[in-house]
């Protein structure tokens, strides 16, 4: 009784491969977001929201006096200078 390897292989290889599964077809004008993207673009907006809401307190806070530019105080003293 002979035990040839070969044979062996060739019967668990054919055994053990699976034949390819046919792909799922997916209808692309049924496929949504549903409730989780709703819930994250909701989610979103309020936090952009509260973000432009926050940011628009802090400008409005700043107390900023803008000193007049050097040049500029030169030439309005000029300009306002009696000519001979």
């Amino acid at each position: 009784m002979s035990f040839d390897l070969t044979i062996a292989l060739a019967v668990v290889s054919t055994v053990v491969t699976p034949s390819p599964s046919p792909a799922p077809t997916i209808d692309p004008a049924r496929v949504t977001p549903g409730l989780l993207g709703l819930a994250s673009l909701i989610f979103l907006v309020v936090v952009g929201f509260l973000l432009a809401r926050s940011m628009t307190k802090q400008v409005k806070r700043i107390d900023f006096v803008e000193e007049p530019d050097p040049a500029s105080v030169e030439d309005s003293a000029r300009d306002q200078s009696p000519t001979p």
